[in-house]
């Protein structure tokens, strides 16, 4: 039920439109009618459970960086493209779209300043210098 971010507006999100609507609809039923109140927990939970992970998806988006070359290590990286990478958080699944940078020497492995700046992966923390150039 995780959706993209199309908008960096949290309310905007299917997630928290569809959170919004059960609980609107829960509120209309009457108590005891065709949803018991386990039926109407799990419900709920699915619904906070989605929203959890469409809000942590955006929050994680903004630790990519757009930049024509980064420093890490003390070696370039260019930028290759953007890959849109599945991640797994207290909510469940959701895709984020994040950069790809290679090394300028064409040697070694690509590295995703996004899962860098977040702490994940099997990268010690260095830091990340980004270049950016003026035309």
């Amino acid at each position: 039920m995780a959706a993209e971010y199309r908008s960096l507006d949290p309310f905007a999100s299917p997630a928290f439109r569809a959170l919004q609507e059960y609980v609107l609809e829960a509120r209309e039923s009457v108590a005891g009618g065709n949803v018991s109140f386990e039926d109407f927990e799990m419900g709920l939970l699915e619904r906070l459970m989605a929203l959890g992970a469409d809000l942590t998806a955006q929050h994680l988006a903004r630790y990519d960086v757009e930049a024509e070359e980064v420093m890490f290590q003390g070696e370039p990286f260019r930028f290759k493209m953007k890959w849109k990478e599945e991640y797994c958080g207290i909510g469940g699944k959701f895709p984020v779209e994040r950069s790809i940078y290679v090394p300028r020497s064409r040697e070694g492995k690509a590295i995703c300043p996004l899962e860098i700046r977040a702490g994940m992966g099997a990268h010690p923390v260095f830091p990340l210098y980004i270049r950016t150039y003026d035309a």
